[in-house]
């Protein structure tokens, strides 16, 4: 009887050491490919950093001349706050990508894969920026368009 429960305690034993390793080997999987992708990444990563800024830059000049015609901005904290936001996500995001070369080294890519979190953090920042952008430019073409109607939802 003793034998029976030692060996059951066993077999319970082994199960859980094999589900332990599967799982290990499951998760170094996924960083190895995480590794191998790193390049692509990388330079998908710069590429938002690129077309953020420009479009940062498109959406202040054009508020710039907004403000030069005299029209006014029916909300002018919701704009500064959506830059603000959009500035920092996107300087951030610039940072991090500016520690890694274009040829990107073995041991930077473990680096890379290794703060993969940290990278999809300032992506999420980023699309938050996006739609604060938007719903500040909404917000202006619709004031331009309506003026008298949207100043009095606002109030």
């Amino acid at each position: 009887m003793a034998e029976a429960v030692a060996l059951g305690a066993s077999v319970v034993a082994f199960i859980g050491i094999a589900g332990q390793i599967v799982q290990g080997c499951i998760s170094i999987s996924a960083f190895i490919g995480d590794v191998k992708d790193t390049p692509s990444y990388l330079k998908n990563l710069r590429k938002e950093v690129k077309m953020m800024q420009s479009i940062l830059e498109g959406f202040s000049r054009h508020l710039k001349d907004l403000e030069d015609t005299g029209i006014p901005l029916c909300d002018e904290q919701l704009t500064k706050e959506a830059l603000a936001l959009s500035k920092e996500a996107v300087d951030d995001l610039s940072q991090m990508t500016s520690k890694y070369t274009q040829n990107i080294v073995t041991w930077s890519k473990f680096r890379f894969a290794m703060k993969k979190n940290s990278w999809q953090k300032s992506l999420a920042k980023i699309e938050c920026a996006k739609n604060s952008l938007l719903t500040a430019q909404a917000f202006i073409i619709l004031y331009a368009e309506y003026p008298d109607t949207l100043s009095l939802t606002l109030r």
